[in-house]
């Protein structure tokens, strides 16, 4: 259940967060988004290897828990210096890691991308791993808006 806030375009849900309808994804999303990042620290980052999050836990062993609905809205990655590698972002559902995002870079120290719709569910566990190429002290950010139902 919403309720208007400031006007017609921003509104408020049951927990007190500030959402407003976004067009282009076609739902109520929130006006905050977190970013949620993933690194390596002390090693080259290779195939198969999970960034860690912020706590340098490997993400697969201890990913960000999600407390409600999301929608991945952009993922960013900066890199050390140019080269080409990918990323997946992953859930775990039950103990299974599904793929719902990737971004690859070629021969690039950076990269953006903003036109992502891809919703996740409460109690999903964000993961982040190299599925290709390998690079030093890579950040990869996933952006998020929270989900709500009007």
């Amino acid at each position: 259940m919403l309720r208007d806030v400031v006007n017609a375009s921003q509104q408020q849900d049951a927990d007190g967060i500030a959402v407003v309808f976004d067009s282009s994804r076609s739902k109520f999303l929130s006006a905050t988004r977190p970013v949620f990042t993933f690194a390596r620290h002390h090693r080259r980052a290779r195939v198969r290897t999970y960034l860690r999050t912020i706590d340098r836990l490997p993400s697969n062993a201890s990913g960000y828990l999600l407390s409600r609905d999301a929608t991945i809205t952009a993922l960013t990655v900066e890199l050390n210096s140019a080269a080409t590698i990918s990323f997946d972002i992953e859930v775990e559902r039950a103990g299974v890691f599904i793929q719902v995002a990737s971004i690859s870079l070629s021969a690039e120290a950076q990269k953006t991308t903003t036109a992502l719709d891809i919703d996740l569910q409460a109690g999903d566990r964000l993961a982040a791993k190299v599925t290709t190429g390998e690079a030093d002290f890579p950040v990869l950010g996933v952006e998020l808006a929270w989900r709500v139902s009007p």
